[in-house]
């Protein structure tokens, strides 16, 4: 089941930060809402996400990675050991 929500009075830099972000994720101002309120409020905050996970926030859709490459990128990196130094950019 879902639900309309109207959201009154939100300011105009608010909103064009939204428009923004939308854009740039190849989203609908709507489903943009819906996925930061998803991700507010329904997230689990002691579960670590997977790459697609990631991906599904910050990318979008022609350039995440599929569940496979996604599983594959995980086991790449939980087999890497130790604690690795950061790259020295100076």
């Amino acid at each position: 089941m879902s639900a309309t929500l109207l959201v009154r009075d939100l300011e105009l830099e608010t909103k064009t930060a939204l428009q923004a972000q939308a854009a740039r994720n190849g989203r609908s101002m709507a489903a943009e809402v819906r996925i930061i309120l998803r991700d507010a409020l329904l997230s689990p905050k002691d579960v670590p996400l997977n790459a697609a996970q990631h991906a599904d926030r910050f990318f979008p859709p022609e350039i995440r990675l599929t569940e496979e490459e996604a599983r594959l990128f995980d086991e790449a990196v939980s087999r890497i050991e130790g604690d690795l130094d950061p790259p020295d950019f100076s």
